[in-house]
């Protein structure tokens, strides 16, 4: 392949008219690029002057492309000669087509992610590529050019992973050029003193990529020493290199902050800036005159200053945001230097154009949070110490001004255009995105000034209209609607309203509105927002409980209007919901529309009267079986039979002459109205709340079951859909749906082998869930399950058969995982690990999400110490004969799917894979080793390999140190002679450690824990992650078994509490760790079982947790005070009964460190039951805590309003504390 091919193949691609030929060029070209001889032949192009542009550009094009994933194919040698190289085809192209110049000026670049810093000439890339430009060896215009390019894309190039580089070299290339930042600013100063004016818009093109690239680690004297920032300062008045200086300002302004403040050496430098910036502010009026009059149809050709005004507006608006954002802690501080910002982000907010205003957003959101941070619940995100009260309410106080006028403005912004119906659909997306943008940052605003004064700037518009229209104006139905649709936006902060007389009159107000569609709509959506406010407003005071009931009546009336339907059903949803118990004398009313929207939706004979369509339909039946299960329970049952009946009675009349064999359907569309009725049977099986009802429902409608899955036994999205009802009953009503699982296993396993439908596995996999815990079905459940994952298994014998049916691999593996983990003695059978073993190994790697995670979920599962232990010794025996063959293979494709085989978000899947095969077995160190050792040395150096496994040793270390710790008994696999040392753990920053448990404590409340309160303990149910997140914190222990497991879900779904399907392990909290978890992380709900009824409560307040805490346990308030104590101070307190004290006190966590300290608690005189200790106790403790290691604490806790008592938790901030270290007196120690 010479020159001249590539020539006419290019010429080919580029000019040809011959499609066939074109094409043919095109792969000779791509298969040309891939061959080592286009290496030489690139060179020989490009260093020849003659020349057409298509071919320079290829050549230069492929040359780059070359260097970036191939350059490992020339060699040491030749490679560390290609930079002179290519400078040389620079120097021929110096003056020629920009395109070819850039491309070469990349390859350059990308040079220097290839070679390290040591083998350039002059000690690093940039003083190597200065010396060879800055030499004289160009001409000087030339040089400048090149030099500056290079320097330009360097930095940007550094950040991107388009070198094939491993990411050791990476990580130093990061580090290499934050090295050379002195050096490249020398020369970008260097160039701009030669150029002059010429050149300085690259050169601060230049300064800002640089800037970008190491961010604020860049040490403060070389900002502050470099001329260069004040050139862009300069530049900002200036025309020609203005918007260059606005990139290069906003990256010195990050560089100059740290936490929100600015650094302390630059606060000089930071002065000048934020003046120069706040100079622009003029200019920045000027802009929004102009859009203003161009909105409005006001400008005249002479009155605009700026083309480009808009452009400018964004610039400017950039620089008030970095200032603002960047120096947000100290704008806080509300003195009057630094409000000038504030004023000129409110400015931005004005400008007409949302890309504009919703620039300042970010600030506005940042100053809301640290301004409320001292206020609200979540002080563990609180940068810095808290505030005292009276500086925490000046803020406020200063900033209330300013969040008001941004409020009134933003209100005004969301309101629909006059000239809306003509707009496109696209500009419609966008204005309806804006308003929920909007809508968030009036949220943002409520914290700052208060639910009930941000409503008050809301209402205020609704006040003007009202007098408008009784003075006889018009009414402005645009200004109305945006203020509902602010309510609506902030309708979370309802609960803090101090005075509900505002919100009770406007959303009483809202039927007599008068009617326009958007209005409307905005009217019921408001409506089904504020429905959790409504209830306890309700409860709380009579007079509000007929608002209730007149919304419920306008959300009917607005099922009729089309446009409306949609808010309406799904309003009248969540108001049902929410106020179910005080709707008693709507039932009739919800009934009769119970009964006039079965014959709409799919199932509707006129569709011209159909105004509700088949999902309006379910948020309707929704609806009224909520207020329906509210009910008494000799009313409720009767009417929820009826309910169901009168869904079941039309798929009875359709699907009863299917039973006779003889009978052939002549209408398909009539039998496919079956679909929707199972459909909304299902609808109402998931909102019915008595186990019994659904499990009644199911045996009526089991035999209609399966007719219909016989007469669709070839499509499976219809069976899917018919499967939903047996599905969501085994999920609602759990174990009491017994009667139906003889039937309904055998039916399922039936037609899955029939038909290889996945929706049969997910329903089998309920049935494993409700009973799998249960022996005494295992002659129901175990059938169906060998069956049913063998039949699954003979299918899926390749990767290639996987990839074929990723919702049957998926469904499959789901089935097993819960197998194992609610029976596990059905799973571990060799008949059955001989299958799902080597199936497993087939589809680890399929790229489906759902069924990737599946796999890895299984083998987790399957691999876990805890799964072993409930399995028996000959379980066990044969998960090793049967897996122990594939471990290695599995290991292999595990790292393959970590490091690049399956896509990044899979990582964590493949991780947790390894983790649990380190933990299965001895011989999980050779899997390893091993498979590490097919990776060649080019991708994984040997460094990185030895870190590695020597990461493995140290978890499989730390594995067997927590089990034994913990007092657990090691898996049949391990062995306790594994040759390790135990690994010394490098001593960390305070603050990291603080930082990672912030980090676990923001995980387990985005968990939504909820945990129920029963005899002296707390039990709640979560997922994998979630126990390894309390592990790490040390909260609980495992404990329970599937048992309790499957009692803790069905009491959380008796309370309208639905647990996902992760969460099935149990952990037992004390009661002092689960009040510290739910009163001072807030990570914790709790709600209470009557241990006589087993009945439960509904989610308990923080006083009402205490009360029944003290109930279990009299002397609770003491033990928490002490443990809050403790806790609060980094400490890590357990119990210390099995040493005779309250707490023992851990500095580390319990599996890798023994205690340090055993304490004891003391009172005045006797408080509740405990009597004061003796000195012969003391002298006893002492004794007892010395033999074990530790050391005695004695606390303290005095109450000053002991006659008060511990009533409630307010006495924790009341008490104080003292801490009494004891020691024996050993006289001769004193002498």
């Amino acid at each position: 392949m010479s020159s001249t091919d590539l020539k006419s193949a290019v010429y080919t691609l580029y000019h040809d008219t011959n499609k066939e030929a074109q094409r043919k060029a095109n792969y000779w070209l791509e298969e040309w690029q891939r061959s080592e001889g286009a290496w030489a032949v690139c060179y020989e192009v490009l260093g020849d002057a003659q020349g057409d542009l298509e071919t320079f550009y290829f050549a230069a094009q492929t040359l780059r492309t070359k260097i970036l994933r191939d350059f490992e194919e020339l060699g040491h040698t030749i490679g560390r000669k290609l930079p002179d190289d290519v400078l040389g085809l620079l120097s021929i192209h110096a003056k020629g087509p920009g395109a070819v110049r850039t491309q070469l000026c990349l390859a350059v670049a990308a040079l220097a992610m290839h070679i390290p810093s040591a083998e350039w000439a002059g000690g690093d890339f940039v003083t190597w590529i200065g010396q060879k430009l800055l030499s004289g060896a160009y001409t000087d215009e030339s040089a400048r050019h090149i030099l500056l390019e290079i320097l330009t894309v360097l930095p940007q190039e550094a950040g991107s992973y388009q070198p094939s580089i491993v990411p050791e070299r990476r990580r130093q290339i990061e580090d290499e050029l934050q090295h050379s930042l002195p050096q490249a600013l020398n020369l970008l100063c260097i160039v701009s003193d030669k150029a002059g004016g010429k050149t300085a818009d690259q050169v601060l093109e230049a300064f800002a990529a640089w800037l970008l690239l190491v961010g604020n680690k860049v040490a403060p004297s070389v900002v502050i020493e470099c001329k260069l920032v004040y050139v862009a300062l300069e530049a900002l008045k200036k025309e020609d290199s203005f918007f260059s200086a606005v990139d290069a300002v906003v990256e010195i302004i990050y560089c100059s902050s740290l936490r929100g403040r600015p650094k302390p050496e630059m606060a000089q430098l930071v002065q000048a800036i934020v003046s120069q910036v706040m100079g622009l502010l003029p200019r920045f009026h000027i802009c929004i005159q102009q859009a203003v009059e161009e909105q409005t149809g006001t400008a005249s050709p002479e009155g605009i200053l700026h083309d480009n005004y808009e452009e400018e507006a964004k610039a400017i608006a950039r620089l008030f945001a970095e200032v603002g954002e960047a120096y947000a802690y100290l704008i806080s501080e509300a003195t009057p230097e630094v409000m000038g910002p504030v004023e000129a982000l409110l400015d931005v907010c004005r400008y007409p154009d949302m890309d504009v205003c919703s620039v300042s957003f970010n600030f506005w959101h940042r100053l809301s949070y640290i301004l409320s941070s001292g206020k609200k619940p979540h002080s563990l995100k609180w940068e810095g110490p808290a505030l005292p009260e009276q500086e925490a309410q000046r803020r406020l106080d200063a900033f209330c001004p300013s969040f008001k006028r941004l409020v009134e403005i933003l209100s005004r912004r969301i309101e629909y255009p006059v000239d809306w119906d003509g707009w496109h659909r696209d500009e419609k997306n966008d204005f309806k995105y804006n308003r929920m943008v909007v809508g968030d940052l009036l949220l943002d605003s409520t914290d700052v000034l208060g639910a009930d004064a941000c409503m008050s700037v809301l209402t205020a518009p609704l006040s003007e209209l009202s007098s408008n229209v009784r003075a006889g104006g018009t009414f402005d139905w645009r200004k109305a609607e945006a203020c509902l649709y602010s309510l609506r936006s902030i309708h979370k902060a309802a609960s803090s309203v101090r005075d509900p007389t505002t919100l009770v009159s406007l959303l009483s107000a809202l039927p007599s509105l008068p009617s326009f569609p958007h209005l409307d709509y905005s009217v019921a959506v408001l409506l089904g927002s504020y429905a959790e406010w409504m209830a306890e407003a309700a409860n709380a005071n009579e007079g509000v409980r007929p608002l209730v009931s007149t919304s419920v009546q306008l959300m009917i009336k607005g099922l009729g209007n089309e446009r409306t339907s949609s808010a309406c059903a799904l309003s009248l949803r969540n108001i049902c919901e929410s106020c179910a118990t005080l709707l008693s004398d709507s039932v009739p009313l919800l009934l009769e529309l119970y009964r006039q929207v079965q014959n709409q939706g799919d199932i509707s004979q006129a569709r011209e009267a159909n105004f509700l369509d088949e999902d309006e339909v379910e948020s309707v039946l929704e609806a009224v079986t909520f207020v329906v299960s509210s009910m008494p329970q000799d009313l409720k049952r009767s009417t929820v039979q009826q309910m169901i009946d009168s869904v079941v009675h039309p798929i009875q009349v359709i699907l009863d002459p299917l039973r006779n064999p003889q009978y052939v359907a002549r209408d398909q569309s009539q039998l496919l109205m079956v679909l929707p009725l199972f459909e909304r049977v299902t609808t109402i099986l998931k909102t019915i709340d008595d186990p019994e009802d659904v499990a009644i429902t199911l045996e009526k409608i089991m035999p209609w079951i399966n007719v219909a899955l016989s007469v669709f036994a070839a499509d499976a999205m219809a069976s899917e859909k018919i499967c939903r009802v047996p599905r969501y009953a085994v999920r609602s009503a759990k174990q009491a749906t017994y009667r139906s699982l003889p039937s309904l296993s055998e039916s399922l396993t039936q037609r899955f082998e029939q038909t290889k439908h996945s929706c049969y596995l997910y329903v089998a996999s309920e049935l494993v869930k409700a009973f799998g815990h249960d022996p005494a079905q295992d002659g129901y459940i175990k059938p169906m399950l060998h069956r049913m994952l063998v039949s699954s298994c003979s299918m899926l014998t390749s990767l290639q058969a996987v990839t074929s049916y990723p919702e049957l691999t998926d469904d499959m593996f789901l089935l097993a995982g819960r197998g194992l983990s609610y029976a596990p003695r059905l799973m571990m059978t060799q008949e059955l690990l001989s299958s799902m073993v080597p199936t497993s190994r087939n589809a680890l790697l399929i790229q489906h999400k759902e069924a990737c995670a599946s796999v890895s979920a299984f083998l987790v599962r399957l691999l876990d110490p805890e799964t072993h232990r409930k399995c028996d010794a000959q379980q066990i025996k044969a998960l090793e004969m049967t897996f122990y063959p594939y471990g290695g293979v599995i290991t292999q494709l595990a790292l393959a799917g970590g490091v690049g085989a399956l896509p990044p978000s899979r990582m964590y899947n493949m991780v947790d894979v390894l983790y649990a095969l380190l933990k299965s077995s001895q011989d999980s160190f050779q899997w390893f080793n091993a498979s590490i050792s097919l990776i060649p040395l080019p991708a994984l150096p040997e460094t990185a390999r030895q870190r590695f496994l020597h990461t493995c040793q140290v978890y499989y270390q730390r594995i067997i140190n927590i089990l034994t710790s913990e007092g657990v008994a090691l898996p049949h696999s391990f062995t306790m002679e594994v040759g390790f040392r135990r690994p010394r753990h490098k001593k960390r920053h305070r603050h990291d450690i603080q930082n990672d448990r912030l980090k676990i404590y923001e995980y387990l409340r985005e968990s939504c824990l909820k945990g129920i309160l029963m005899d002296a303990a707390v039990w709640i149910c979560v997922s994998d992650d979630v126990v390894k997140q309390l592990d790490y914190a040390c909260f609980g222990n495992l404990d329970g078994g599937h048992g309790m497991t499957a009692y803790i879900r069905d009491v959380m779904s008796s309370i309208g509490v639905e647990l996902p399907e992760t969460c099935r392990n149990t952990v037992r909290l004390s009661l002092d760790e689960a009040f510290f978890m739910h009163y001072a992380l807030k990570v914790l709900d709790l709600c209470k079982v009557d241990i006589t009824s087993r009945q439960p409560s509904q989610i308990l307040d923080t006083k009402q947790i205490w009360e029944y805490m003290v109930q279990g346990r009299a002397d609770f308030p003491i033990l928490y005070i002490c443990y809050h104590h403790f806790r609060s101070k980094g400490w890590i307190a357990r119990t210390g009964l099995q040493y005779g004290v309250d707490f023992v006190l851990y500095q580390k966590h319990p599996a890798l460190a023994h205690s340090d300290y055993s304490v004891v608690i003391q009172t005045p005189g006797m408080v509740d039951g405990r009597p004061p200790m003796s000195w012969h106790d003391l002298q006893i403790t002492n004794r007892l805590t010395g033999q074990v290691g530790k050391r005695l604490l004695v606390v303290h806790i005095y109450d000053p309003a002991q006659h008060i008592g511990y009533k409630d938790h307010t006495c924790i901030d009341r008490v104080s504390l003292s801490e009494y270290l004891v020691r024996r007196w050993v006289p001769e120690r004193t002498q």
